[in-house]
């Protein structure tokens, strides 16, 4: 179901929802990634 409506484009809206709980603008995923970078390294081999 959640892929149809992604397929749809229906999971393209934005909202002020996040600013008004926090008191701040929301991270783009470009900041979010460059800001935790480190994180996404991989630190050793997959475990399967």
């Amino acid at each position: 179901a959640m892929a149809e409506l992604t397929r749809q484009g229906r999971y393209d809206r934005m909202t002020d929802t996040m600013c008004k709980l926090t008191g701040e603008a929301p991270t783009n995923m470009r900041d979010f990634v460059k800001l935790h970078a480190a994180e996404f390294k991989q630190r050793g081999p997959a475990h399967s």
